[in-house]
């Protein structure tokens, strides 16, 4: 996109200095100068907006293939798999060296 402007600014510059040199020697009038630079920016308008419009495409493609790969995952069973079962063992809990106050400072 930034191509596409830069070559519509670029004829832009090239018509401001062509007529600029005609209106300097009387061959054209400001006017037409005038009327020059904005049939170019008409003429230029669809560039930008082709470049914008392919940058849209392309995203809407990237995000379809998202979309899709997600929609192609198998599906999960619903019934959970049978476990071994809880593991009970017998074991000592100790606290050493715990308190539960606040710090004087």
């Amino acid at each position: 996109m930034p191509a596409m402007t830069f070559i519509g600014n670029l004829v832009y510059v090239g018509i401001a200095v062509v007529g600029g040199l005609q209106g300097a020697s009387g061959a054209m009038q400001l006017g037409d100068v005038q009327a020059f630079i904005q049939y170019s920016r008409q003429y230029t308008m669809p560039l930008p907006q082709l470049g914008s419009m392919a940058n849209l495409l392309q995203s809407g493609v990237a995000s379809a293939e998202r979309v899709f790969s997600v929609l192609d995952v198998d599906e999960e069973s619903v019934e959970p798999e049978p476990s071994a079962g809880p593991v009970f063992g017998r074991g000592k809990l100790e606290f050493l060296d715990v308190s539960f106050s606040y710090s004087p400072d």
